[in-house]
């Protein structure tokens, strides 16, 4: 199976959006909210003022027919062309590069396994005053950060190229954007929040005329500081929901064995992930500022 962009393009010059769904396959909303979007754009309800817009409506077509994060390997980790590509998502990788590589702005929508806000991830630090103003446009307002030092610090990702997303891919060639987390799977207000973001990131870049939302009155923001692993067997001490508030020594979860993992310092637990599999991600730990 292949991906299968739809561009849309203006006669007049300006920014050039990129709106992806489905990175990984049991995250539904993305899909569904571009679905509403191309519906509305091919009646003319919505129309181009200046610029293009290109929606891949699913990333990855075998893993969200068979509604699993993943076929071969994780789509939004270790994003990179493949000269000689030996898995499914290599094969995706070598499709989606292009469309990364030439757009301005990105809009990669997501949802997550544990309960709790929506939320958006940015950049590093440099792209601070370029990227966040589009949190509030896209109608959330927290923002989460830090991403590579929380990797760093686990000390499992050796090569820094392992941990390229969708998104941090694109920004290696200049691209700025977001990535969204609409709240959990299934849940029913996913679709709306992701609808709301395309419109607000379209009427935001000029592309479409000003919808005029109401943003947000304050932006939240989350550092990530580390992120933690699944290695053995184990559970979490209680069914903690993303950006539950944790304390410096506060039990997060036990392993079959008796160790326990205790928070390194007062802060948030952010997306923790009770179904994890071994040797994935299993929780990160930030901090507010």
């Amino acid at each position: 199976m292949h991906i299968h962009p739809v561009t849309f393009t203006s006669e007049h010059p300006g920014p050039k959006l990129l709106v992806t769904g489905a990175v990984h396959g049991d995250e539904i909303c993305g899909p569904q909210a571009i679905a509403h979007i191309l519906e509305r754009f091919n009646s003319g309800e919505l129309a181009l003022e200046k610029g293009s817009v290109t929606f891949v409506q699913v990333c990855n077509p075998r893993a969200y027919e068979a509604n699993k994060r993943f076929i071969e390997c994780n789509l939004n980790r270790g994003f990179r062309r493949h000269e000689q590509p030996t898995m499914y998502e290599h094969h995706l990788m070598n499709e989606l590069a292009p469309f990364l590589e030439s757009c301005d702005v990105i809009l990669d929508i997501h949802s997550y396994a544990a309960g709790g806000p929506t939320f958006a991830f940015r950049g590093e630090d440099e792209l601070r005053m370029r990227e966040e103003p589009f949190v509030p446009a896209a109608g959330l307002d927290h923002v989460i950060y830090g991403w590579n030092e929380a990797y760093a610090a686990s000390g499992i990702i050796k090569d820094p190229a392992d941990n390229f997303s969708v998104a941090r891919y694109a920004r290696t060639f200049g691209v700025i954007g977001i990535t969204i987390e609409c709240g959990q799977h299934r849940d029913s207000n996913a679709t709306p929040i992701a609808i709301r973001a395309i419109e607000g990131m379209l009427s935001h870049c000029g592309l479409i005329a000003d919808l005029k939302f109401t943003a947000p009155a304050e932006l939240h923001r989350t550092r990530m500081k580390k992120a933690f692993y699944k290695s053995r067997a184990g559970v979490f001490e209680k069914q903690w929901r993303h950006l539950d508030k944790i304390t410096h020594g506060e039990v997060i979860a036990r392993f079959e064995d008796g160790e326990i993992l205790t928070a390194p310092f007062t802060g948030r637990i952010v997306l923790p992930n009770a179904n994890c599999a071994m040797g994935h991600e299993w929780f990160y730990v930030g901090v507010e500022e």
